[in-house]
C-alpha cells in the first residue's frame, strides 16, 4: 500500500485489535480491498457498495478528490445499519462527516486527524476559480468534526497549533499520535529480480529512489525530478519514481528514469543502496515516505517542508532547498547512521499503546 492515510488507517487499527479491542474499519467498496488487508478475530472490514465514479475519474481535477467523496446522499443512509453498537466512532477524513448525524445520542466520537485538512485541501486545489467553493466546504466539514470529537489525534505539534488557531480548538482535546513504520524492513528480494530495466539502473553510479501515492503534491515532486534533477544528472543518477504517483507520467521517456508501476515497496529496492529524495514543496501532516526511507536505512535529502514535525528526525536528514538538490545528489556523502532507538516512537506497535489509554479517557 503506497497510500499514506491507508497505512494509518490499518496499521493503528491492526495495532489496536491487538492489544484486546474489537475493531471494525468500515469503508467505501473497492476492488480487492479485503484481499491486502489482513484481518483477525478483532479485526474486521465492512465494504459499503456505493458508486463513488466521478473521483476517480476526475483524479483530483479540477475538484480535490476529499471535496468530491463529501458529497454522498445516499452514501449515509446505506451506511446507517453498520453504526450501531459501537463505544468509540473514529473518524478518520473529513468528507465524511455527515456521517455524525447517524450516530447514536451521546456516541463517543474520536479524530484520527491525519493532517490539518483544509491547509491540505487548499495546497491540492489546482483551479483556482473554485478555491473558495471547495475550501468553504472543506472548513465546514473539519470544523464540525472537531467541534464533537471528544479527542483528536494529530500527526504533530505543529498541525494542532494550526487547529487552534484556525478552529479556536481546545489543545487540551488533542493528543499527538505519529505516522508509524512497522519493526522490520521486509526485503523481499536481492532488490534486482524482477525490477523493469534492473540493467538500466545499475549502469549508474548513484541511484535515487522517490516513493510517493497517486496524490497532487507527489505529483509535483515528480515532475520537478524529470524536469530539473534528472536532466541536470543524467550523467551519473539513475532516479526510480515508485508508488501510484508514477502512473500519471507513463509516457516519459528519458534514459535515466525508471519508473515502478507493479506497487513495490521501498524496502525491496534496499540493495540497489539508493539515495532516498522527498523533495515535496506542499501538502500536509507528516510525510510518512520519510519514516519508510529510515526504517530501509537509506540516506535522505529532503526539503525543510518535507520534514515537518519530525524535528526529533531531522539529525538524521540531509536539508535542502529544491534549488540546491541537483548538487546535493551529486556530491552526497553521507556516513549517518539510523540507530533501531531513533525510530522507536514510531513503532505502530508503541503508538498504539497511547491511542489505547486516550480511549479510556473519552
Amino acid at each position: 500500500m503506497h497510500y499514506g492515510g491507508r497505512i494509518r488507517i490499518y496499521k493503528l487499527a491492526r495495532e489496536l485489535s491487538l492489544l484486546n479491542n474489537d475493531i471494525t474499519i468500515l469503508a467505501p467498496y473497492r476492488p480487492g480491498q479485503k484481499a491486502y488487508l489482513k484481518v483477525n478475530d478483532n479485526l474486521r472490514i465492512r465494504s459499503v457498495i456505493y458508486p463513488f465514479v466521478a473521483p476517480f475519474l476526475l483524479l483530483d481535477k479540477p475538484f480535490p478528490y476529499q471535496f468530491l467523496v463529501s458529497f454522498h446522499p445516499g452514501y449515509r443512509y446505506l451506511a446507517r445499519e453498520h453504526l450501531k453498537g459501537y463505544d468509540i466512532y473514529q473518524f478518520e477524513h473529513v468528507a465524511f462527516a455527515d456521517l455524525l448525524d447517524h450516530l447514536p445520542k451521546k456516541a463517543k466520537v474520536v479524530y484520527d486527524a491525519h493532517n490539518v485538512e483544509y491547509d491540505y485541501i487548499n495546497s491540492e486545489v489546482t483551479a483556482e476559480g473554485l478555491r473558495d467553493v471547495i475550501m468553504k466546504r472543506i472548513y465546514h466539514l473539519e470544523n464540525k468534526i472537531l467541534g464533537q470529537a471528544r479527542a483528536v489525534f494529530s500527526c504533530s505539534r505543529e498541525d494542532i497549533i494550526r487547529f487552534s488557531g484556525l478552529y479556536r480548538a481546545d489543545p487540551g482535546n488533542f493528543l499527538i499520535i505519529p505516522n508509524g513504520i512497522d519493526k522490520h524492513a521486509a526485503i523481499k528480494s536481492d532488490g534486482k529480480e524482477g525490477i523493469s530495466g534492473i540493467g538500466g539502473i545499475l549502469a549508474f553510479d548513484r541511484k535515487v529512489i522517490f516513493c510517493g501515492s497517486n496524490v497532487e503534491h507527489n505529483r509535483c515532486a515528480v515532475r520537478f525530478i524529470l524536469k530539473e534533477l534528472a536532466p541536470e544528472l543524467k550523467d551519473c543518477c539513475a532516479f526510480i519514481i515508485a508508488g501510484s504517483c508514477a502512473k500519471a507520467f507513463r509516457g516519459c521517456r528519458l534514459p535515466n528514469v525508471f519508473f515502478d508501476n507493479d506497487g513495490r515497496d521501498a524496502s525491496d529496492y534496499a540493495r540497489l543502496s539508493p539515495i532516498a529524495i522527498n523533495p515535496v514543496t506542499q501538502g500536509g501532516g507528516t510525510s510518512l515516505k520519510i519514516l519508510e526511507y529510515l526504517k530501509c536505512g537509506f540516506p535522505v535529502i529532503s526539503t525543510e517542508f518535507g520534514m515537518r514535525g519530525y524535528a526529533d528526525l531531522k539529525p538524521l536528514v540531509e536539508i535542502e532547498t529544491a534549488s540546491r538538490f541537483a548538487q546535493a545528489l551529486r556530491s552526497f556523502k553521507s556516513s549517518r547512521k539510523v540507530s533501531p532507538e531513533a525510530l522507536s516512537k514510531y513503532l505502530w506497535s508503541n503508538i498504539a499503546f497511547k491511542a489505547n489509554d486516550a480511549y479510556g479517557h473519552c
